[in-house]
This record gives structure tokens, sequence and C-alpha cells, in this order.
């Protein structure tokens, strides 16, 4: 229960702040005030932005999709 619910928490901090949170820094400052400051820390390393890729052209085939496709 309390591990999902730490997931969630850290996605969130990962979509609004744009910060990786470890599970295992949360669970060390259970803490309001002290996750703050590992937030705050952490805000120094920010992740960059995924970005969608484009889909112009077809993508090949993976090793596993080729056999499968010569198979059929």
């Amino acid at each position: 229960g309390h591990s999902l619910l730490a997931m969630r928490l850290i996605s969130l901090v990962r979509q609004r702040l744009n910060v990786e949170l470890e599970l295992a820094a949360l669970f060390a400052n259970p803490q309001l005030e002290a996750l703050a400051c590992v937030v705050a820390q952490a805000q120094n390393n920010t992740l960059p932005q995924i970005v969608p890729a484009s889909r112009g052209a077809q993508l090949p085939l993976s090793f596993a999709q080729q056999r499968l496709w010569f198979l059929s």
C-alpha cells in the first residue's frame, strides 16, 4: 500500500516539478519539511523534457519482430 502511494507521489513530483526523486529518499524523509529540502536539492539536477519523436517514416523492426515476420 505505502509503496504504491509513494510511487504516485514520486510521479507527481516528476510531472509538476521536473525533479527525479528516489523512493529511498522519500521513505528516509517522511516529514514534509525534510522532504521539501530533498526536493529543493534535487531541483539543481532537473531532468530534460521528453520530446516526442516524429513519425514520418516507418520504424525498423526489432530482431524479435523480424523473426516473427519471417516465420509468418
